[in-house]
């Protein structure tokens, strides 16, 4: 029986750690939970009955990503366990209109929204081709955009930095899909619309929206687990609301 291992960045709240709790749960992978909140991650684990591992890292390290790659390499070694994919679900948010944002600004958000995915990607390059994935030799590849980085959607002041480096993260799934295709990788983007989390509250204060984490999780859970198949080198807007 093959067990698929997976990362989920940014797991310690919100859509991130319904995502893990999802993967996890209904959809029986071993998921190795990463982010910051080490506290969090630990309380989000002991839901399970052993199907996470708590790896805290700071994936603008090149060292924190090594030790994830180590981790990851340790998970593998149980029997029948082959590393799948990977959900890049950590974000950074500075909501300020486009003349008050600083060069300070533009680096931590760079280096959160679009470095840190790509650096934690090449770092896993070799597990990638190497793995069996699915067992059949597919893998997945998912970046969490906003509809904020979708081209042609409706943009909303004080988001410019963060809606370029969401562009950014889209175009560079695409490219994953080209570089990588070749060991069995599929990479597709999700631009999600709003959903009630602490970073919408911080981009659109005051406004609420029926869309909720738990939601938002499960449906990204399903698609990085189930449907890579149908998908791959795109770009899918999901958004039930403008604000993105």
């Amino acid at each position: 029986m093959i067990t698929r291992v997976s990362i989920v960045t940014g797991a310690s709240r919100g859509i991130g750690m319904f995502t893990a709790k999802a993967l996890a749960g209904v959809f029986g992978h071993h998921v190795i939970v990463t982010g910051r909140q080490v506290a969090k991650l630990e309380a989000l684990a002991n839901t399970t009955d052993g199907a996470m591992t708590v790896a805290p890292a700071d994936l603008t390290s090149e060292e924190d990503r090594n030790e994830l790659y180590r981790i990851a390499q340790q998970c593998c070694n149980s029997e029948g366990h082959h590393f799948f994919g990977i959900v890049h679900n950590a974000g950074l948010l500075v909501a300020k209109p486009f003349d008050e944002l600083d060069e300070q600004d533009w680096t931590k958000m760079w280096e959160v929204n679009v470095l840190g995915p790509a650096m934690l990607t090449k770092t896993f390059t070799k597990m990638l081709g190497d793995s069996l994935g699915d067992g059949y030799g597919k893998k997945h590849l998912v970046a969490i955009s906003s509809m904020g980085g979708f081209q042609g959607s409706k943009k909303f002041p004080s988001l410019s930095a963060y809606s370029a480096t969401k562009a950014a993260i889209a175009s560079l799934a695409e490219c994953w899909a080209e570089e990588l295709g070749s060991v069995g990788v599929h990479s597709n983007a999700l631009c999600l619309g709003a959903v009630q989390t602490d970073m919408f509250g911080e981009a659109f204060p005051g406004l609420t929206v029926d869309i909720q984490p738990e939601q938002m999780g499960h449906w990204i859970a399903n698609f990085f687990s189930e449907q890579y198949t149908f998908f791959n080198g795109k770009v899918l807007p999901v958004a039930g609301h403008d604000p993105g």
